[in-house]
């Protein structure tokens, strides 16, 4: 039985998430050199407190939401490392933009024009469709919330997590900044005036940050979710496919990012996936639950 499994003690995911925590928090203080950044060094501590005495905790409520919230609280604290490397300074940060557009004109001379504003726009929906993907997923993978659901969601999310500490570390070692700040022109031209477009360009001026450009993260995460579908939930795997692919088509065609990007991000999925596969050997739909109080509501992690 794994550690953890009577939610006694924090599991892989969660020590795993709380150590790169604070190790980024520390990079980022060491080379921000300011007082937000030794204040959010400060609430990183506190989240890995928290997520190594309070998630084992939520994970053994009877309450299926409040298990969900412990299952999925490392990946929603992904968000705001991504957040905290906006306070890296610019200006002491070497960019590799022009070395990834040059790469990228080897196979795309010219991002190609979207010349019709339905397109756009679902092409800008499907951008922002990232959060909600990664969410309707690993929560109809926790469904209905019986030991086995809860054990093969939480094995989502720790790939998941995994996969974004990569694109993290690779973006920070690699940094670009993306051509939606290296070119925004050209971004502004391409989703038009459409609402989605509109908020996408919202999106990219209030929250995100210049940086982490390479691999993408949103490709790289949604590569892994499908995967955890395909094995776990079948049908809304082919609902949720067009979604992705468009959020695929849309980093570039939207200038969110570089072609680079996107086979780094595919790579970088791929090589979590055949990770943890061989770490962890029992992967999505291998082998049965025993029917036990765990399968009856009682989760096993």
């Amino acid at each position: 039985m794994r550690n953890g499994a009577h939610g006694g003690a924090p599991n892989a995911c969660e020590r795993f998430t709380a150590g790169f925590t604070l190790l980024l928090g520390v990079l980022v203080a060491l080379q921000a050199r300011n007082a937000a950044a030794t204040a959010a060094l400060g609430a990183d501590g506190v989240f890995a407190l928290l997520l190594l005495a309070g998630t084992p905790r939520l994970r053994r409520r009877r309450i299926a939401v409040v298990r969900y919230l412990g299952v999925g609280l490392p990946l929603l604290g992904f968000y705001f490392l991504y957040l905290q490397t906006g306070l890296l300074d610019p200006a002491r940060t070497h960019w590799h933009d022009a070395t990834l557009l040059g790469l990228q004109s080897r196979v795309l001379p010219h991002v190609p024009t979207v010349p019709w504003p339905p397109v756009r726009e679902w092409l800008a929906f499907s951008y922002l469709a990232y959060e909600p993907i990664l969410c309707t997923g690993t929560a109809a993978i926790f469904a209905p919330g019986t030991g086995g659901s809860q054990r093969r969601a939480g094995d989502a999310v720790r790939r998941l997590c995994y996969t974004l500490a990569c694109c993290f570390v690779i973006g920070l070692a690699y940094p670009a900044m993306s051509p939606r700040y290296v070119t925004p022109e050209l971004q502004v031209r391409q989703l038009g005036s459409g609402f989605f477009s509109r908020m996408a360009m919202l999106a990219g001026r209030d929250a995100m940050v210049p940086g982490t450009s390479f691999p993408s993260a949103h490709v790289a995460a949604v590569v892994v979710l499908m995967w955890d579908l395909w094995a776990a939930r079948r049908g809304l795997f082919w609902i949720l496919l067009p979604l992705a692919v468009s959020m695929t088509a849309g980093t570039v065609l939207l200038f969110f990012h570089y072609v680079p990007d996107v086979v780094g991000a595919v790579v970088v999925g791929a090589g979590v996936i055949a990770f943890d596969r061989w770490w962890n050997p029992r992967g999505p739909g291998q082998g049965r639950t025993r029917k036990t109080k765990a399968t009856a509501g009682l989760p096993l992690q």
